[in-house]
C-alpha cells in the first residue's frame, strides 16, 4: 500500500520527461520548412507526416482528423501512378501512408501564419490563360489576404485571434471552449496531463467596431462596452463552478484611429481580463458578530 504513491510519482516523472513544451514545439516547427494548408470549409487543413503531427499535438494547435476529409489520399494515388508512368520500366514511387490530417481553426491558422511564420495557406484561384479554358490553381495567400478572408468568413475573428494570441504570449494553452459554452478554455499544461483551469468568454466591442468602423478617442473598457447579459454571465459562471473552473470575461480596448479592416490594427488592440467568481452567501457573508 505504501508503494502506490511512489509508483504514481515515478510514472508522472517518466511522463514529464517525454513532454515537449508548446514553445519548444513551435520553435521546432519554425526551424522546418513552412507547412502548407488549404483554406476551405471555414478552416485550414494541413496534411503532415507523423513526426510533424506529433509536434503539432505538443504545440496544441489544430486537431487531428481521422479519415480522408478532402480527398487527399485519392490525389496522392493519382500522383503516384503518374510518376510510375513517367519513370517507366516498372518503377514505382512509394507513397507515404503515415500522413495525418489536421484541422486548424481560423485563429490557430492565423497564429501560425502571422505570429510564428511556419504556415503557408493555399487558396484556389481560377486562371483563364490556358487554351483548355479555366483552370483551378493553388496560390499562397499573403498575411493580408489571410486576415481579410478569415475576417469575412468568421464574425468576430479579430477579437478571437487577439484573445488567442494574448493568452499564448502569457504561456497559457488556449483551446476551443464550445463544450462549456465559451469561446476558449485555458490549460496550464498539456491536456493529456491536466484539466483546463479557466473558461474564457470573449466580449467584443460594440457592433459598430465589428463592422470595421473607426473607434472613438474616448473608448474605454468600462464605459463603451456593455458586455453580455448578466443572466448569461450567471449561467456561464454556474457552469464554471460545476466543472471546477474559473470564468474570465475578456474585454478589449482599442487605440484612437483603430480600424479592424487593416491588419495593422492588431497592434492597437489590448485585452483586459476580468475574473468572475460566484458569490455564495454561506461562504462570503461577513461575520457581524466580530
Amino acid at each position: 500500500m505504501e508503494q502506490r504513491p511512489q509508483t504514481r510519482n515515478k510514472r508522472r516523472r517518466q511522463t514529464d520527461s517525454k513532454v515537449i513544451q508548446a514553445a519548444e514545439a513551435i520553435s521546432r516547427l519554425q526551424s522546418q520548412a513552412p507547412l502548407k494548408g488549404r483554406f476551405t470549409l471555414n478552416a485550414v487543413w494541413v496534411e503532415v507526416n507523423s513526426k510533424t503531427g506529433e509536434l503539432l499535438e505538443w504545440a496544441l494547435v489544430g486537431r487531428k482528423i481521422g479519415g480522408d476529409w478532402l480527398g487527399l489520399k485519392e490525389e496522392r494515388d493519382i500522383e503516384a501512378l503518374e510518376n510510375e508512368e513517367e519513370e517507366g520500366d516498372g518503377a514505382f514511387a512509394p507513397m507515404e501512408h503515415n500522413l495525418v490530417t489536421f484541422r486548424f481553426s481560423l485563429e490557430e491558422a492565423f497564429y501560425l501564419v502571422h505570429e510564428c511564420g511556419c504556415l503557408e495557406v493555399l487558396s484556389q484561384s481560377t486562371s483563364d490563360s490556358q487554351p483548355s479554358g479555366a483552370v483551378q490553381l493553388e496560390v499562397i495567400m499573403t498575411e493580408e489576404q489571410c486576415y481579410n478572408s478569415f475576417r469575412a468568413c468568421q464574425s468576430g475573428f479579430v477579437y478571437l485571434y487577439v484573445a488567442f494570441r494574448h493568452f499564448r504570449r502569457k504561456g497559457w494553452q488556449p483551446r476551443s471552449g464550445l463544450q462549456f459554452g465559451t469561446q476558449l478554455v485555458l490549460y496550464r499544461r498539456h491536456p493529456s496531463m491536466a484539466h483546463s483551469d479557466y473558461m474564457v468568454s470573449v466580449i467584443p466591442p460594440p457592433s459598430s467596431h465589428l463592422s470595421g468602423a473607426t473607434s472613438s478617442a474616448t473608448s474605454q473598457v468600462s464605459e463603451t462596452q456593455q458586455g453580455p447579459p448578466w443572466l448569461d454571465v450567471l449561467a456561464t459562471g454556474r457552469v464554471a463552478t460545476q466543472v471546477a473552473k474559473k470564468l474570465i470575461l475578456l474585454y478589449f480596448q482599442e487605440q484612437p484611429g483603430c480600424d479592424i479592416s487593416d491588419l495593422a490594427c492588431l497592434s492597437c488592440i489590448t485585452a483586459h481580463e476580468v475574473i468572475v467568481q460566484r458569490w455564495v452567501p454561506q461562504r462570503h457573508r461577513m461575520d457581524t458578530a466580530q
